[in-house]
Order: C-alpha cells, then sequence, then structure tokens
C-alpha cells in the first residue's frame, strides 16, 4: 500500500530536529514503529525482508523487550520509507488535537481500489486505530494478520462489504451493519456491489502491547 500526506518531511528537517532535541520523555520505538507498519499495512514478514532485521527481533521491539540501536532504527525506517526521527520522536500530548482534513494521510492498495484514512494525531494518543475506509466495486482486499491478540470492528455506512476472516464463510455488510473480528487472523475485504463501498475501521491492539 502507498501512503500520501499533505506535508512529508525529510530527516534532515530542522523542525523533526527540534522536536527530538527539545523532548524530554524517552521515545516510544515501539509504539511508534507498531503503528508506522499498521498505517502501511506491512506484515512484521515483509518489514523483516525489506529491512534486513530478523520478524522476532521486529517483534521484541514492538512489545518492548528488545531497546534496538541506532543502526536497527535505521535499517527499519528505511524499509518503511519514514526518516529515522519519526521512530525515535516523542512528542509532549495535548489534551486534544484537532485533525484538518488536508491533514489526514491517505494509505491506498495498488490500483486504488481500497483506500484507509487513519484519524490520527502524533501527539495524541488513544488504545485504537481509527479510520475511513472506501471499497471500489469488484475490488478485493487481502490483509495479512496484525499483532497476536488484536481485535477489529467494521461498521458499514454505505454500499456492501464482504469481510471473510482466515477459512471461515465470508460475511455480507450492509449500510448500518457493522461486524467485529480477529484482526490478528488474515481476513478479505471486498466490495460485492456496483458503487463503492465506505465504512469505519476501528483496529484495538492486544491488552498487553502496552498502547
Amino acid at each position: 500500500m502507498t501512503k500520501e500526506t499533505g506535508k512529508d518531511r525529510g530527516a534532515d528537517d530542522p523542525d523533526s530536529a527540534r522536536a527530538v532535541a527539545l523532548n524530554c520523555a524517552p521515545p516510544d520505538v515501539a509504539s511508534n514503529l507498531r503503528k508506522i507498519r499498521h498505517q502501511q499495512g506491512m506484515s512484521l514478514e515483509t518489514l523483516a525482508r525489506l529491512s534486513g532485521v530478523s520478524r522476532a527481533m521486529l517483534g521484541q521491539i514492538e512489545t518492548g523487550k528488545s531497546v534496538p540501536t541506532i543502526k536497527l532504527i535505521w535499517k527499519v525506517a528505511k524499509a518503511l520509507g519514514v526518516p529515522t526521527a519519526t521512530l525515535i520522536t516523542s512528542l509532549a500530548e495535548l489534551p486534544a488535537a484537532v485533525v484538518a482534513h488536508s491533514e489526514i494521510s491517505t494509505i491506498t492498495s495498488a490500483g486504488g481500489g481500497f483506500v484507509l484514512r487513519p484519524f490520527e494525531a502524533a501527539n495524541f494518543r488513544q488504545p485504537f486505530e481509527f479510520s475511513e475506509v472506501l471499497v471500489s466495486p469488484g475490488h478485493r482486499e487481502d490483509r495479512a494478520g496484525g499483532l497476536l491478540g488484536s481485535r477489529a470492528t467494521l461498521l458499514v455506512t454505505s454500499g456492501s462489504i464482504d469481510v471473510q476472516v482466515g477459512q471461515d464463510e465470508p460475511h455480507r455488510l450492509l449500510e448500518g451493519d457493522s461486524i467485529l473480528f480477529r484482526a490478528d487472523a488474515p481476513h478479505h475485504i471486498s466490495n460485492p456491489g456496483v458503487i463503492q463501498a465506505k465504512g469505519y475501521l476501528v483496529v484495538s491492539p492486544p491488552r498487553n502491547s502496552g498502547r
């Protein structure tokens, strides 16, 4: 999947460097890595292949069981296509954060048949991922399972969406329908209709993930 943002910043961006320098809180590399990987729809296996860091090590980093070296962080950031500072920056959290429409990142699958628009702010943490989902007519999106123990809820607001979890039978959702399912299992989201389907997806990480 590709990610488009309203404003991209390079590793040498002075504002990014200033944010790191002024931060007194320790960086939450585990949370940052987990969030960015999920945003990009990338599995641990894929990230391991692209970065040259073992899946086991990546899993330990995401669960806070291992503290990565700067060299390892650089390799992972390069594989994710983000500045290294993105993984090691900890911003002071605000009591509230407004996300303007122009600032929402758009994550699009190949061909644009599946679009995720996550509602999030770097300086406001929440214990779940909340995204708008758009699925083109006839498109099927195959998604790898996330962290073990993660759960998801999908609410359809227009059109129809089929959701298949693992080898289970597909579940058809019409406008107003919702489904709760295991996000840690491979699942497939498709649009059997003739118009674009729209919904909202909430993914909750495992309770012991430290988010």
